[in-house]
């Protein structure tokens, strides 16, 4: 392994789904004493603003700039490339991409690659997340390019159920969430989805028994962790593409 190699992580947002992320990360690395784990410099910064409203009333400037700035944090502290544990700010992850020159390695891609190495029992994905994710689309154009079939979820089933219940995971309920996001869940494979991605980093830790027990379930942080352990075990460091792609995402093993 290449023990020069350091990992940023664009954390606190939130906290809990952070916290998650660095466990994951730590498990999925092959290592036997504290010198072979991976390097790495997070930024838990919880003080930038909520994804979801800064998109809903069109302050959006505001998250990218605090994001910006804790980026630069990374870059100054000699990270390599960087992760963000958290779906909804992959909005912003081109823009934030010109204003650094650390790669970055793309939630998405890393969750498609696990959707791939699951048995397939059929074509159809749903995505539980927030309007922002959704809004984005870019689970969407990497689900259809890996040659699924991308299955809308109902409005209903995001406002009842999923942001309510992450929601519920950010205050410390997660009792709470998991009967909302279990039923959310549940309304989804009844609307036919095949696989179901859980691309709000909050939505593993409220699911956490079911996803234990249903491999149809993809947990958008365990796959980000497990693309980070990759990277660190392939020393690679560059990005796929010119600056404008960059935020397709490190180039991951199986590339």
């Amino acid at each position: 392994m290449a023990a020069s190699k350091i990992l940023g992580v664009l954390g606190g947002m939130g906290p809990a789904a952070t916290a998650d992320f660095m466990k994951k990360l730590v498990e999925l690395t092959p290592a036997a004493t504290d010198q072979e784990h991976l390097p790495t410099i997070v930024v838990n910064d919880p003080t930038i603003p909520d994804r979801t409203l800064a998109f809903a009333k069109g302050n959006r400037a505001d998250v990218l700039d605090a994001m910006a700035r804790s980026v630069r944090r990374l870059e100054a502290a000699g990270a390599d490339a960087y992760a963000i544990p958290c779906n909804s700010a992959h909005h912003w992850a081109e823009d934030l991409q010109q204003r650094t020159r650390l790669p970055i390695i793309h939630i998405a891609n890393a969750s498609i690659k696990e959707l791939l190495s699951r048995p397939r029992s059929g074509d159809r994905v749903a995505v539980m997340a927030t309007p922002v994710t959704l809004a984005s689309d870019f689970y969407r154009r990497k689900i259809d390019a890996a040659g699924f079939n991308y299955l809308e979820t109902p409005n209903a089933v995001t406002d009842a159920q999923v942001l309510p219940g992450i929601r519920k995971v950010k205050a410390g309920d997660i009792a709470g969430a998991a009967r909302l996001l279990n039923d959310a869940v549940d309304a989804l494979y009844t609307c036919g989805a095949d696989a179901i991605m859980l691309a709000c980093t909050e939505l593993p830790i409220a699911l956490a028994q079911r996803l234990a027990r249903d491999e149809r379930l993809i947990d958008t942080t365990y796959a980000l962790a497990k693309a980070c352990a990759d990277w660190r075990r392939s020393g690679a460091t560059k990005a796929q593409g010119n600056q404008q792609s960059r935020t397709e995402s490190i180039a991951c093993s199986q590339d």
